[in-house]
């Protein structure tokens, strides 16, 4: 069976959006039978407060990529299309699918791989893996771990619907992921918060 690699393109750091939507779709492959994993290139960055990390995710970081460098390969790219920030073990021409909510590269990933270029301008591409298991009919079968991380990203993307890249296609995404979710009443609340000390915290060390 072909493995199917799931990545960011951008190898400096991770933020919120792309750890939920490697990770979520890591799981959206498997409902599909289909065998995959998430590689994250970079450390988590401050949009990944202390109590999002202790969830965990079903993912490898940078240190273990060296170990998915196979003749059969595929990749996914997601919440990224800019193609020469690729890591330098993806063969550009294997990669199948890409998800990103930053214009730029619409074209070139139009021409390369059709309609599985999937660069749409929304808040966050969270919302896009959502549509995904959406279309694909497996809203009810996503876990609450992936939920909470899907969840949480439209929330920082958008900075809880109220900056100016909120489409209606966030809002939606956030409410029908709400009911597959565990987490506080006060989350947004209490996420913000934890990130802002965690920035606090990043000052004081510098």
């Amino acid at each position: 069976m072909t493995h199917l690699i799931l990545i960011t393109a951008r190898t400096s750091q991770t933020d919120i959006d792309r750890l939920a939507c490697a990770c979520a779709y890591k799981e959206l492959m498997t409902l599909s039978g289909i065998e995959s994993e998430a590689v994250l290139l970079g450390p988590l960055n401050g949009s990944v407060p202390t109590r999002v990390r202790v969830w965990g995710g079903d993912y490898f970081d940078e240190t273990l990529a060296n170990l998915f460098d196979q003749p059969d390969a595929q990749f996914v790219v997601v919440d990224d299309s800019e193609p020469d920030k690729l890591p330098k073990f993806v063969n550009v021409d294997k990669v199948i699918e890409v998800f990103d909510h930053h214009p730029g590269y619409e074209k070139y990933w139009q021409e390369k791989i059709g309609e599985r270029s999937k660069i749409d301008k929304v808040g966050a591409c969270a919302t896009l893996i959502w549509e995904e298991f959406v279309r694909k009919g497996f809203a009810d079968k996503i876990s609450e771990l992936n939920a909470n991380l899907l969840y949480t990203a439209i929330l920082s993307n958008t900075l809880y619907l109220k900056a100016h890249v909120t489409t209606e296609r966030d809002i939606q995404a956030l409410e029908e992921l709400k009911t597959h979710t565990n987490l506080p009443k006060d989350w947004a609340h209490h996420y913000f918060e934890s990130c802002e000390e965690g920035y606090l915290v990043t000052l004081k060390l510098l």
